[in-house]
């Protein structure tokens, strides 16, 4: 048996007052996408303690969330130190860039499109979760909201206020696994129990395990003792262009063994990783037609070796 399946918004006042970028009062964003205050141009030691310059920088460099500004043009002008935990990156090593560029590209054309709709909006906001690009290469989650505060003058910038989510995303993808796991088994279950006819028996354990386990396609087959390397189909189902065609499967000998050959030589379930990368995808008749996907899992169910 075969399958192939496919890481708020902030205003901060002082006295009353937002806390501007560049001015005399509020918020001055340092070279190193630090942040200072300052008030009608003098330092603000006068005020009560939560108002302070070093309050508030304690506050801002160990809050977990991530805070951002992006002009008009999508470029960040201020990032938090708390970027360096969810993301790997140093302030400053963001500060000037575009906001994008640490995007999942997968995200970004919808996240572009999304943010060019909020800049029509004054003071409008957008809540949502996002896919990032940590430094090291993998990806993070994160939820958070993006606020419209180009008109403010104060502010002239997009904010917005994230978080660190990828340990929940897992979790919550572990648990969704195991219900998909529980189903398929449950509903193999049942087709062994009331099914009479081996041939739809067949169909159904395929066409259970696409639906239930969220895999692109599932295929029964069997070793042909006559003719060495080929192995005939019994049933299909899934994503296919054709699911009457190619009922039986070979390679040449010499040639790199597909996965699911290998599985019924050796008589043991065969993993495989990314097909791009993973030798074990030797090109075939039924999986080189197939939409990209992420793994492919090989099951000797019984019978002789290949």
């Amino acid at each position: 048996m075969t399958a192939l399946g496919e890481g708020r918004c902030f205003n901060y006042t002082i006295e009353g007052e937002l806390m501007t970028e560049g001015k005399d009062k509020g918020l001055s964003l340092d070279d190193d996408g630090g942040a200072s205050s300052r008030r009608g141009g003098r330092d603000v030691e006068s005020a009560p303690p939560l108002q302070n310059e070093r309050c508030f920088q304690s506050l801002i460099e160990n809050s977990q969330d991530v805070i951002t500004v992006m002009d008009a043009e999508g470029i960040i002008r201020y990032e938090s130190p708390a970027i360096e935990t969810v993301l790997g990156y140093k302030p400053h090593e963001l500060v000037g860039t575009r906001g994008a560029s640490v995007l999942h590209p997968e995200d970004v054309e919808t996240t572009v499109a999304s943010f060019g709709k909020l800049k029509q909006e004054p003071d409008g906001a957008k809540h949502g979760e996002l896919r990032f690009i940590h430094k090291d290469g993998t990806v993070r989650y994160a939820e958070g909201t993006v606020r419209n505060l180009l008109h403010d003058p104060n502010v002239k910038g997009l904010v917005l206020n994230g978080r660190d989510i990828t340990a929940r995303k897992k979790s919550e993808e572990r648990i969704s696994q195991l219900n998909r796991r529980l189903a398929m088994q449950s509903s193999v279950n049942r087709s062994i129990i009331y099914s009479r006819d081996e041939a739809k028996l067949a169909y159904e354990i395929c066409r259970t395990i696409v639906s239930h386990g969220n895999y692109l396609l599932a295929w029964l087959g069997v070793a042909d003792k006559q003719r060495p390397r080929t192995v005939r189909i019994i049933s299909l189902a899934g994503a296919t262009a054709d699911p009457g065609r190619d009922r039986e499967l070979s390679w040449a000998e010499g040639e790199n063994a597909p996965f699911w050959a290998i599985c019924l030589r050796k008589k043991e379930p065969v993993v495989t990783g990314d097909p791009k990368t993973d030798p074990l995808w030797a090109p075939d008749a039924i999986s080189s037609s197939l939409p990209p996907c992420r793994c492919g899992i090989a099951i000797p169910l019984a019978g002789d070796a290949l």
